[in-house]
């Protein structure tokens, strides 16, 4: 079986050590170059025993596998593609060189004529070889395992029985298997016979399903185009947290947006996350960490000074905590500052609107410039929110809009955000057919994520909070 976190950890070691290689092959081929640093210290030993070398090892490794993770080549070690392997080693190795020799070397070659462009080349061309070599090998060794069949990754296949036992077949008939074996099947309807070979069970015992046959992925196949069904099955997935897959034909029928993984082998959408970029979900993220631990730091006395405010204003705590549904629809705390009286939803879950006479004074103030939301930020460092994404709702809230728009599942497919298109464009919603209307904004920014359009979101996210729109 292949493990995602394994194979991982094997990149991140193999980027380590090649970049410590190629730093220090670097620096004897330095040495020899530049008649200033061999006048200085006579042989390479010392100089390789000078402090600057020794810096430039420990600290330029880290660095450097900051830069690959940002570029985002460790989110999918599985099934890479070894076209996007090579050029994501070519554009962050030659970021790499560009960082160590501005800020390692120009002491060094200050006033050396002929030196910085050839020493500058000299490493990056050392940084590529090194680190590709590395990767291309462990590349090519995961893709022989699958090949030969030694790696596979254990999966269910959901939906018509027929188009699963189909699918199975292609499967295990490739020539250059994709690394997937099936271990059973789950079916929506009572009644379907059990094929020979692997476990049936109904969709209600997916859970049971998983834990029996430790599967690690399910492929959605179905007859038809039943969307009302396919978002059902998907409500009942996301919470499992495993890679759903589904083929073309049936992704037709949900959303307007495909890319392929694999083009060699059966085409095969993964619906567990949208359809962005590795580089896209590693800057959203760094993104996240960055400034989400920024926001904390210097939003902190304002936090503080709010918090006294609330307890003077009303009785009650500072802040409170409500589960709302995350990624995968797994359920989390989020935190905020309280902005209505204790006793607000005394009679059950309720939405706010326009005037609400639960909200405090502080709160009201808050909720104008939505810096009841500064705890939000801890969220976000946690991984459990993100700072761009749909709003995160009630489980409450969210059956009664899967019934009437089903289509709203697939936006657990992200981590939700403390602002997103829907709050800037629609803003905030005190009924399930405003929930629906924003929905529109939120499922369109799902085909569009990007850095550029989550800073545009900020930006006018930004501009609402100054400006006091915030309700």
């Amino acid at each position: 079986m292949i493990s995602t976190a394994l194979q991982r950890l094997k990149y991140i070691g193999a980027d380590y050590l090649s970049v410590l290689v190629a730093v220090l092959v670097f620096e004897v081929a330095r040495f020899h170059m530049i008649p200033e640093i061999w006048g200085v210290y006579g042989s390479v030993v010392p100089f390789l025993c000078s402090r600057g070398v020794w810096l430039s090892l420990g600290i330029f490794p880290p660095v450097l596998l900051l830069v690959f993770a940002v570029s985002g080549y460790y989110v999918s070690p599985i099934h890479r593609s070894r076209a996007d392997e090579f050029i994501n080693t070519l554009i962050t190795t030659f970021i790499g060189a560009q960082i160590f020799f501005f800020g390692a070397l120009l002491n060094d070659i200050a006033g050396g004529e002929g030196y910085p462009y050839e020493i500058m080349l000299l490493f990056f061309a050392a940084l590529f070889l090194f680190v590709y070599t590395g990767r291309i090998l462990i590349t090519s060794h995961a893709a022989g395992m699958i090949h030969s069949r030694r790696w596979s990754q254990p999966v269910l296949i959901v939906g018509d029985i027929d188009k699963a036992v189909e699918l199975d077949a292609r499967l295990s008939s490739m020539k250059k298997p994709m690394g997937y074996n099936t271990v059973g099947y789950v079916v929506c309807e009572q009644g379907d016979a059990a094929p020979v070979g692997h476990p049936v069970f109904c969709i209600g015992e997916i859970g049971r399903a998983v834990s029996e046959t430790g599967a690690k992925g399910v492929i959605i196949v179905m007859n038809g185009s039943d969307t009302v069904l396919s978002m059902s099955l998907l409500n009942r997935l996301y919470p499992l947290d495993l890679p759903i897959l589904v083929t073309t034909d049936h992704y037709a029928a949900m959303m307007s947006r495909t890319r392929f993984e694999n083009i060699a082998g059966e085409p095969l959408i993964n619906l567990s996350g949208a359809m962005v970029s590795d580089f896209t979900v590693a800057m959203k993220r760094f993104c996240d960490i960055l400034f989400s631990s920024v926001a904390l730091i210097l939003t902190s006395p304002v936090i503080a000074a709010l918090a006294v405010a609330i307890k003077l204003d009303s009785p009650g705590p500072a802040f409170y905590s409500q589960e709302r549904m995350g990624r995968y629809r797994r359920p989390f705390r989020i935190r905020k500052l309280r902005s209505m009286r204790i006793d607000a939803e005394s009679g059950g879950p309720a939405l706010s609107s326009d005037n609400d006479n639960r909200v405090t004074r502080i709160g009201r103030f808050m909720r104008k410039y939505r810096l009841d939301e500064l705890p939000n930020f801890w969220n976000v460092l946690c991984g459990e929110m993100s700072l761009v994404g749909p709003r995160p709702e009630r489980a409450y809230f969210i059956e009664q809009i899967t019934e009437k728009a089903p289509i709203y599942t697939l936006l657990h497919q992200i981590r939700p955000g403390i602002t997103s298109w829907g709050m800037v464009k629609f803003g905030y919603a005190s009924t399930v057919q405003q929930m629906i209307e924003r929905m529109r904004y939120d499922l369109v920014y799902l085909s569009n994520i990007s850095v550029t359009v989550d800073v545009k979101i900020l930006f006018y996210t930004i501009r609402t909070v100054v400006t006091g729109q915030g309700v």
